[in-house]
């Protein structure tokens, strides 16, 4: 995962993509949805359209596996686009989506993973 674009939603700065062409882990959290809703947030997170191929946000569906027979998806960049660095505000949503769902991981690790990413 790494931070990338320049988001008017996020302070004019780097939002998430998955970098699908070096191997890792990213961490995450998988929701219950349809199809359909999958879709709806696609798009929006489009610009409220189907994206096209050259497209500089998320034009690249991808199955990352199963979880109980159910398909696990994502979206990302076919490329790898530009690195910008993420905002504070953006930081503190991912920190804090980290915090509930991995109780796994110290503060300092989920720190270290969220700062780490545009570093490679």
């Amino acid at each position: 995962m790494y931070y990338g674009n320049h988001s008017c939603s996020w302070d004019n700065k780097g939002v998430s993509f998955l970098d699908t062409s070096t191997p890792g882990k990213a961490y995450g959290v998988a929701y219950l949805i349809s199809i359909h809703q999958f879709e709806h947030i696609f798009k929006e997170e489009n610009g409220g359209c189907f994206p096209k191929a050259e497209s500089i946000w998320y034009n690249k569906k991808l199955k990352l596996g199963t979880i109980n027979n159910i398909p696990v998806m994502t979206f990302t960049n076919a490329g790898i686009v530009d690195k910008v660095d993420a905002g504070e505000r953006y930081l503190d949503v991912i920190i804090e989506g980290l915090k509930e769902n991995y109780d796994s991981l110290s503060i300092e690790e989920i720190n270290e993973y969220v700062i780490s990413r545009n570093n490679s």
